[in-house]
């Protein structure tokens, strides 16, 4: 008698272990996300605000991403990595580059509202004078077309 029940503790045990089994590995998972490597464009780093909705209701995210030409204004340059860095969108996989004002090695993109406007900054021209070895940098607006 005690074998039996020795044995049918023993096959209750593996019953309860094979269906745990799933769980518990499912439990070290994140199933529901996915991690996406927005890229840059053709330098070694991108970035985002940490402070700003950098994320609308429709997926589309914006920051600033790496060009591959080296900041001019080194050794103050504009991003950690000492490349130009350019605002970018991006949208269902594809990075866009969003430029610069005219003049300008590098911009930001530093906030996405729900219905696509993106207020960012950029470089602008080099300062006259004194100060030669900086930049100007101006705020800007981008507009979706057809919004304005």
């Amino acid at each position: 008698m005690k074998a039996k029940n020795h044995l049918n503790h023993l096959k209750l045990a593996l019953i309860v272990g094979s269906l745990a089994l799933p769980l518990i590995a499912q439990a070290g998972q994140h199933p529901r996300y996915k991690l996406i490597d927005l890229g840059t464009f053709g330098g070694p780093s991108s970035t985002s605000e940490d402070l700003a909705q950098v994320v609308n209701n429709r997926g589309t995210v914006v920051g600033g991403a790496d060009t591959p030409i080296p900041d001019p204004f080194a050794p103050d340059c504009a991003s950690a990595s000492c490349f130009g860095q350019h605002a970018f969108q991006w949208q269902g996989g594809v990075l866009t580059d969003l430029g610069t004002l005219p003049g300008g090695s590098s911009s930001w993109a530093e906030s996405i509202s729900d219905n696509g406007l993106i207020v960012g900054r950029s470089q602008n021209r080099l300062i006259d004078g004194d100060d030669a070895d900086e930049s100007l940098v101006h705020a800007f607006l981008l507009i979706p077309v057809g919004q304005e």
